[in-house]
């Protein structure tokens, strides 16, 4: 049984300025611990239209960490 789930996010976004030149927007990484009893996470704060990867990976009783799952997904353009 695990003990909590640790959730790691990191957003980037390409998009290219007045002047057309390419820019790229790194929304830092975070993380997050999340009890096993708990079975939602709101995380606030994304930015809009920018492409998230979550890693979640699980903690046991044991002290040991299971594989990480990876998770990739994309903010509304109204955020």
């Amino acid at each position: 049984m695990a003990v909590y789930l640790q959730v790691v996010w990191e957003g980037q976004k390409t998009y290219r300025d007045e002047y057309g030149r390419e820019k790229t927007l790194t929304d830092g990484k975070r993380d997050r611990f999340v009890p096993n009893t708990e079975t939602s996470l709101y995380i606030e704060n994304l930015v809009p239209k920018t492409v998230y990867l979550f890693n979640l990976s699980a903690k046991f009783l044991d002290g040991t960490w299971g594989p990480e799952f990876p998770l990739k997904v994309q903010t509304s353009i109204d955020g």
